[in-house]
């Protein structure tokens, strides 16, 4: 079965079961040869910023986390101690993917990392970082496969002309989703507060009620430094 015939069936289960929490189970297989899902090695650091320290402290800083993780202690446990970056209450978790994406001397101390090994403090635009990496975790390798599989999703329905029976609503391409139609019901009960708000906001008499009240008070109120 091709992802067209199902995209652009009308059969009513159909319809629902692309905006259904069945989606991705049902969409992944259809597109699974054009999956690319390669693994990615886990990132951890614990960042020491130099914003507030000078850049001798904060590199024997990271010299001393590097030894106490060389010698056993829990990583993630020194970044929730140690680090200084938004990630230490995480444990120093930076996710699973690319390495390319990061700035240039993180992804250099990432090539061809070796699991599990700590790598020696390395300086960055935003302070010193000691580095580990771990594998992906069944949970970890789900999410990342959400990611891709609604990538390439999107881009395979992106150019798609897809007919649905207007009870359903309509095709929307953008998001992939069918629009449910608007009823004279809906048209008819759709409130709008902030129209009305608007016009009584315009409303002259109002401004000429206001200008009188402003007339009436004591002029002196205007200057009373306590109000």
């Amino acid at each position: 079965m091709d992802i067209e015939k199902f995209l652009s069936s009308e059969n009513p289960y159909v319809v629902s079961i692309i905006d259904s929490s069945e989606k991705f189970y049902a969409l992944r297989q259809l597109v699974a040869d054009e999956l690319d899902e390669p693994e990615f090695p886990c990132a951890y650091h614990i960042l020491f910023d130099t914003e507030e320290t000078s850049d001798a402290d904060a590199k024997a800083s990271a010299d001393a986390a590097f030894e106490r993780a060389k010698d056993g202690e829990d990583f993630e446990t020194l970044a929730k101690e140690l680090s200084t970056g938004p990630t230490g209450p995480t444990g120093g978790s930076l996710g699973c993917g690319d390495p390319a994406s990061f700035v240039t001397e993180f992804a250099d101390a990432l090539t061809d990392p070796t699991v599990g090994e700590i790598i020696e403090p390395i300086q960055t635009q935003f302070g010193w970082h000691v580095i580990t990496t771990k594998d992906e975790t069944d949970e970890q390798k789900d999410q990342r496969a959400v990611v891709e599989v609604n990538q390439v999703i999107q881009t395979r329905i992106s150019g798609l002309e897809v007919e649905v029976n207007e009870e359903y609503g309509t095709w929307d391409p953008t998001t992939g989703r069918v629009v449910a139609p608007i009823t004279p019901e809906d048209e008819t009960n759709s409130p709008t507060p902030s129209v009305q708000l608007q016009e009584s906001e315009q409303d002259p008499n109002a401004e000429s009620e206001q200008e009188t009240e402003q007339e009436s008070e004591d002029p002196e109120s205007d200057t009373n430094p306590q109000e």
